[in-house]
Protein backbone atom coordinates (compact mmCIF):
# COMPACT_ATOMS: atom_id res chain seq x y z
CA UNK A 1 0.00 0.00 0.00
CA UNK A 2 1.51 3.37 -0.97
CA UNK A 3 2.49 5.76 1.83
CA UNK A 4 -0.24 8.29 0.95
CA UNK A 5 -2.93 5.61 1.30
CA UNK A 6 -1.52 4.50 4.66
CA UNK A 7 -1.51 8.12 5.88
CA UNK A 8 -5.10 8.58 4.71
CA UNK A 9 -6.26 5.45 6.58
CA UNK A 10 -4.36 6.54 9.70
CA UNK A 11 -5.87 10.05 9.51
CA UNK A 12 -9.39 8.63 9.24
CA UNK A 13 -8.75 6.43 12.30
CA UNK A 14 -7.32 9.38 14.22
CA UNK A 15 -10.30 11.62 13.40
CA UNK A 16 -12.69 8.82 14.41
CA UNK A 17 -10.98 8.73 17.82
CA UNK A 18 -11.02 12.53 18.16
CA UNK A 19 -14.75 12.56 17.37
CA UNK A 20 -15.58 10.16 20.20
CA UNK A 21 -17.63 11.56 23.05
CA UNK A 22 -16.24 10.60 26.47
CA UNK A 23 -18.59 8.61 28.70
CA UNK A 24 -17.52 10.72 31.68
CA UNK A 25 -16.91 14.33 30.68
CA UNK A 26 -15.60 16.80 33.25
CA UNK A 27 -17.12 19.60 31.16
CA UNK A 28 -20.61 18.18 31.69
CA UNK A 29 -22.23 20.50 34.20
CA UNK A 30 -24.78 17.99 35.51
CA UNK A 31 -24.86 16.73 39.06
CA UNK A 32 -24.89 18.32 42.48
CA UNK A 33 -21.94 20.07 44.06
CA UNK A 34 -20.76 17.82 46.88
CA UNK A 35 -20.14 19.13 50.37
CA UNK A 36 -16.59 18.68 51.72
CA UNK A 37 -15.93 14.95 51.40
CA UNK A 38 -15.96 13.11 54.73
CA UNK A 39 -15.99 9.49 53.55
CA UNK A 40 -15.33 7.37 50.47
CA UNK A 41 -16.59 3.79 50.52
CA UNK A 42 -16.34 0.85 48.13
CA UNK A 43 -19.31 -1.50 48.60
CA UNK A 44 -18.80 -4.90 46.96
CA UNK A 45 -17.38 -3.18 43.88
CA UNK A 46 -16.79 -5.01 40.63
CA UNK A 47 -15.06 -3.34 37.72
CA UNK A 48 -14.64 -4.33 34.09
CA UNK A 49 -13.27 -2.01 31.43
CA UNK A 50 -16.09 -0.84 29.15
CA UNK A 51 -14.26 -2.22 26.11
CA UNK A 52 -13.31 -5.57 27.77
CA UNK A 53 -16.49 -6.74 29.48
CA UNK A 54 -15.28 -10.33 29.80
CA UNK A 55 -12.25 -9.43 31.96
CA UNK A 56 -13.09 -8.68 35.61
CA UNK A 57 -10.44 -6.31 36.99
CA UNK A 58 -11.86 -5.85 40.52
CA UNK A 59 -14.32 -8.11 42.29
CA UNK A 60 -15.86 -7.82 45.75
CA UNK A 61 -13.84 -4.76 46.77
CA UNK A 62 -14.93 -3.37 50.14
CA UNK A 63 -13.03 -0.47 51.70
CA UNK A 64 -13.79 2.75 53.53
CA UNK A 65 -11.68 5.88 53.99
CA UNK A 66 -12.65 8.70 56.33
CA UNK A 67 -11.61 12.33 55.86
CA UNK A 68 -8.15 12.91 57.31
CA UNK A 69 -7.33 9.21 57.25
CA UNK A 70 -4.49 7.84 55.15
CA UNK A 71 -4.98 4.50 53.45
CA UNK A 72 -2.94 2.64 50.87
CA UNK A 73 -3.79 0.09 48.21
CA UNK A 74 -0.96 -2.44 48.30
CA UNK A 75 -0.50 -5.51 46.15
CA UNK A 76 1.34 -7.06 43.24
CA UNK A 77 1.45 -5.48 39.82
CA UNK A 78 -1.84 -5.88 37.97
CA UNK A 79 -4.05 -6.53 41.01
CA UNK A 80 -6.22 -3.41 40.47
CA UNK A 81 -4.69 -0.71 42.70
CA UNK A 82 -4.62 1.89 39.94
CA UNK A 83 -8.10 0.88 38.82
CA UNK A 84 -9.47 1.43 42.33
CA UNK A 85 -7.98 4.93 42.30
CA UNK A 86 -9.39 5.57 38.81
CA UNK A 87 -12.84 4.67 40.18
CA UNK A 88 -12.44 7.12 43.08
CA UNK A 89 -11.42 9.86 40.65
CA UNK A 90 -14.28 8.71 38.43
CA UNK A 91 -12.34 8.11 35.28
CA UNK A 92 -14.63 5.05 35.12
CA UNK A 93 -17.86 4.03 36.81
CA UNK A 94 -18.16 0.76 38.73
CA UNK A 95 -19.60 -2.19 36.80
CA UNK A 96 -21.42 -3.55 39.85
CA UNK A 97 -21.67 -2.67 43.52
CA UNK A 98 -21.36 0.94 44.63
CA UNK A 99 -18.79 3.63 45.23
CA UNK A 100 -20.23 6.07 47.74
CA UNK A 101 -19.08 9.54 48.68
CA UNK A 102 -20.60 10.46 52.05
CA UNK A 103 -23.10 7.58 51.69
CA UNK A 104 -24.30 8.90 48.31
CA UNK A 105 -23.65 7.22 44.95
CA UNK A 106 -20.63 9.02 43.49
CA UNK A 107 -22.46 9.45 40.16
CA UNK A 108 -24.78 11.94 41.89
CA UNK A 109 -22.05 14.56 42.18
CA UNK A 110 -20.82 16.99 39.56
CA UNK A 111 -17.60 15.45 38.27
CA UNK A 112 -15.47 18.60 38.20
CA UNK A 113 -16.66 19.79 41.64
CA UNK A 114 -16.04 16.33 43.14
CA UNK A 115 -12.49 16.14 41.79
CA UNK A 116 -11.74 19.63 43.12
CA UNK A 117 -12.48 18.32 46.63
CA UNK A 118 -10.00 15.44 46.39
CA UNK A 119 -6.34 15.24 47.31
CA UNK A 120 -4.80 12.05 45.98
CA UNK A 121 -1.16 11.02 46.13
CA UNK A 122 -0.43 8.92 43.08
CA UNK A 123 2.13 6.19 42.51
CA UNK A 124 4.63 8.48 40.84
CA UNK A 125 6.01 11.58 42.55
CA UNK A 126 5.39 14.83 40.70
CA UNK A 127 7.60 17.84 41.20
CA UNK A 128 6.42 21.18 39.89
CA UNK A 129 8.84 23.85 38.81
CA UNK A 130 9.05 26.90 41.02
CA UNK A 131 9.50 27.67 44.68
CA UNK A 132 7.95 25.81 47.59
CA UNK A 133 5.63 28.79 48.07
CA UNK A 134 4.49 28.62 44.42
CA UNK A 135 3.90 24.87 44.70
CA UNK A 136 1.86 25.25 47.88
CA UNK A 137 -0.20 28.02 46.29
CA UNK A 138 -1.49 25.43 43.76
CA UNK A 139 -4.06 24.28 46.33
CA UNK A 140 -6.46 27.15 45.68
CA UNK A 141 -9.61 26.20 43.71
CA UNK A 142 -9.91 27.21 40.05
CA UNK A 143 -11.01 30.78 39.67
CA UNK A 144 -9.92 31.78 43.17
CA UNK A 145 -7.49 34.66 43.61
CA UNK A 146 -3.88 33.57 44.20
CA UNK A 147 -3.06 32.34 47.69
CA UNK A 148 -1.70 34.97 50.03
CA UNK A 149 1.52 34.54 51.97
CA UNK A 150 -0.58 34.09 55.12
CA UNK A 151 -2.69 31.33 53.51
CA UNK A 152 0.38 29.46 52.31
CA UNK A 153 2.00 29.71 55.76
CA UNK A 154 -1.25 28.56 57.43
CA UNK A 155 -1.37 25.55 55.10
CA UNK A 156 2.25 24.75 55.99
CA UNK A 157 1.43 24.90 59.70
CA UNK A 158 -1.65 22.71 59.24
CA UNK A 159 0.50 20.13 57.42
CA UNK A 160 3.17 20.31 60.15
CA UNK A 161 5.65 21.39 57.48
CA UNK A 162 6.03 25.10 58.26
CA UNK A 163 9.21 24.85 60.36
CA UNK A 164 10.80 22.43 57.91
CA UNK A 165 10.06 24.75 54.99
CA UNK A 166 11.12 27.87 56.91
CA UNK A 167 14.52 26.30 57.69
CA UNK A 168 15.28 25.48 54.05
CA UNK A 169 17.93 27.61 52.32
Amino acid sequence: MPSISKCHVAAISLFDILDLTPQLDVRDGTGSTPPPIRQCQFKDVEFKYPFRNNAVVLSGLNACAESGESIAFVGPSGCGKSNAMALIERFYDVSDGALAIDSEDNRKWNLKAMRQRMAIVGQEPVLFEGTIWENNAHGKPDGSPPATQEEVEAAGRKANAYNFIKDLP
